[in-house]
């Protein structure tokens, strides 16, 4: 089998960002790792860092269920692309996947954690999810596509001269953001569950 030392070029590049990035950050599912090297395996040698708390929030599927870091090693889907011997895992921990933490409240611990790093520009592969809950944005977010941010003492902004074709909220503080998307989700659910709740009820009352 090919090596990514010996595999072809990435058959893609990066497009629409105004410069190379000094560091790229991935999330640590199989396609976000995929999507990683294939748009930034062939420039020069940028640094590589899968992030845990990149992972997408909500959702039981399949393809959003972490895999050890073993699995991907034996994935020649991943394994094979340009870089991927490069990529530094060593955020995820000797405990990954038990260690996944899904929650929305570990997002601002990533927004301290970009706070503290010293390259100026950082590219982020990672899912629809996190994206809404990290910058605000409400309805569809724009697939493959850079969506430029500035990290300020409030979180992170998105850029005025964004040209993506989304249509964001005003930019909040990422805490802000996250707790009230969360009360989004929590008042749905308990909307269901009032609803099953009254369905139950009407079901099982006696006929007269």
């Amino acid at each position: 089998a090919a090596t990514a030392a010996t595999a072809a070029p990435p058959v893609h590049t990066a497009t629409g960002m105004r410069q190379t990035p000094d560091l790229v950050l991935c999330s640590p599912l199989k396609r976000a790792v995929q999507t990683t090297l294939l748009a930034f395996g062939g420039i020069g040698s940028v640094p590589l860092v899968c992030h845990p708390l990149l992972i997408e929030r909500g959702g039981g599927i399949p393809e959003n269920q972490a895999r050890s870091l073993a699995e991907l090693q034996r994935d020649a889907d991943v394994a094979t692309l340009p870089r991927f011997g490069e990529i530094d895992f060593g955020l995820l921990g000797p405990e990954w996947p038990g260690s996944v933490d899904t929650r929305r409240e570990t997002l601002p611990r990533l927004v301290r954690w970009l706070a503290h790093r010293p390259e100026k520009t950082i590219a982020v592969v990672c899912h629809f999810n996190v994206i809404r809950l990290l910058v605000g944005y409400r309805g569809r977010v724009p697939n493959c596509r850079p969506i430029r941010c500035t990290l300020t003492d409030k979180g992170l902004a998105l850029d005025d001269a964004d040209d993506t074709d989304t249509s964001p909220v005003k930019t909040r503080q990422v805490s802000s953001t996250i707790k009230s998307t969360a009360d989004e989700a929590g008042q749905a659910h308990q909307q269901h569950k009032t609803k099953t709740s009254q369905h139950r009820a009407r079901k099982n009352s006696p006929r007269r």
